[in-house]
């Protein structure tokens, strides 16, 4: 077996570290910037690429941001890739990565350091697990890397710990019933998936099926919900072939059809397709970061723009005369107008559309800060074209959850006579590549 030195340069989006040898760029599990490794080079990914897979026979030198994953399931998982990197190291990449970002855009902007990572490791309070038929039963876990292939996960240390507790009881409970996983190859099979949220003080689940459940089956996951006090269980059946994720309408067996999530000291109601940060710490400083950019003034309007729930909305509330909030997810409008009477704003509004349909209609003299926190394809030409049409002082907090998306909507504003105030990343899914992105800009 033939092996060859490599220092490894930087890291992708996987997690692999990348090392560079007689023209090709060599991918290697476990490995970290800076590390001097002996490894086997395999053959190129593809006919006449120079993109090969590497395996670590031995360390030569180690980084001495090492550190030991804390999870069993880590080598393997596809939900984490830099556990054994040390936080400190994990915001250094994530803060460089903004700036390469930014500098592929001709963009000269320094972003912030990140937050120093003094929080719960618990920190992730929704989940989906999926299911596969191995030895006769169910069993529960997580896809690897690169994969549709489950690994049995009994827990994650990110999540809290009744997400696991309740996971093997329907996982036992599935298999006291004789039910089958769901094979996207066969297409036979009950169970696709149980997603799970927790959000302090409540907790929801929601079960994913091929066809409607049993009365039997029923009532024993209603015994199960109130054992593990969970305020909101439902289920949905998607009978579509193929490996979509989630139905499109949800039947609530036991409480109510949502649950309710504190934040920033507000309560929301939450239904299971609508959208809400998995981090509550993050999110929080995510949030008031946005929302004390935008500032005060009791006399214009703000907008919040893809809101969700309305939970930027209902902040925001407090220091403007009104606040509009615009999201394409009916559910989510639906809920976000529930909020604004459960926490007492009379001076906020919805409208359930597409923003492309609407946005235009929205710009006036009147508003003077807009907060946006849209889907990972980002805004879009056509809404940052329509956001440079605003005249005068305006304030705008734009939340990234895609450098791409940076990359493409931001030289777009700063043509449009935006200016940039700070940049700052947000570290809302720790040990992951994945970063999220706050940019305050305003027009003057």
């Amino acid at each position: 077996m033939d092996t060859k030195i490599l220092t490894v340069s930087s890291i992708n989006d996987k997690g692999e570290g990348l090392a560079f040898t007689e023209g090709k760029e060599i991918f290697l599990d476990n490995a970290l910037p800076g590390e001097k490794v002996n490894a086997v080079i395999g053959d190129p990914f593809a006919a006449g690429s120079k993109r090969c897979p590497g395996k670590v026979v031995s360390f030569l030198t180690q980084s001495e941001d090492r550190r030991e994953p804390f999870c069993p399931y880590f080598k393997e998982c596809g939900g984490c890739q830099l556990q054994h990197w040390s936080l400190k190291a994990q915001h250094q990449y994530k803060k460089e990565q903004i700036k390469a970002a930014l500098i592929s855009c001709n963009i000269t902007a320094d972003p912030e350091d990140f937050a120093d990572e003094n929080r719960p490791q618990i920190c992730r309070y929704k989940t989906i697990r999926y299911f596969k038929n191995a030895d006769g039963k169910i069993k529960a876990g997580f896809y690897k890397k690169r994969s549709h292939d489950l690994i049995e996960v009994d827990k994650c240390a990110l999540e809290p710990e009744w997400f696991s507790a309740f996971l093997q009881d329907i996982t036992a409970l599935f298999n006291s019933f004789s039910l089958k996983a769901y094979d996207e190859i066969t297409h036979n099979g009950l169970i696709r998936n149980v997603m799970l949220r927790d959000g302090k003080p409540q907790r929801l689940a929601l079960i994913c099926t091929t066809d409607l459940l049993s009365e039997d089956l029923q009532k024993s996951l209603i015994k199960l919900a109130q054992k593990h006090q969970i305020n909101s269980l439902n289920y949905l059946v998607n009978d579509a072939k193929g490996n979509r994720i989630l139905g499109d309408r949800s039947i609530v067996l036991f409480g109510k059809e949502y649950m309710q999530a504190e934040l920033c000291g507000h309560l929301f109601n939450v239904r299971p397709h609508a959208f809400l940060q998995v981090n509550p710490y993050a999110t929080l400083e995510l949030y008031k970061k946005a929302v004390a950019w935008c500032g005060e003034n009791k006399d214009a309007l703000a907008l919040d723009l893809c809101c969700g729930v309305g939970t930027m909305s209902l902040l925001l509330a407090a220091h403007f005369k009104k606040v509009i909030g615009v999201e394409i997810v009916e559910e989510a409008v639906a809920a976000a107008k529930e909020n604004a009477q459960l926490n007492k704003y009379d001076n906020v509004s919805f409208i359930a559309s597409d923003l492309k349909k609407v946005l235009s209609s929205l710009i006036n003299e009147n508003v003077k800060a807009v907060i946006a926190d849209p889907a990972r394809a980002g805004l879009g030409e056509a809404n940052c074209r329509a956001l440079n049409r605003f005249k005068g002082e305006v304030k705008l907090a734009l939340i990234f959850c895609s450098l791409t998306a940076l990359k493409r909507d931001l030289p777009i504003l700063l043509k449009g006579g935006w200016k940039i105030h700070q940049i700052q990343g947000v570290d809302m899914f720790p040990h992951s590549t994945h970063v999220e992105t706050l940019v305050l800009l305003a027009k003057k």
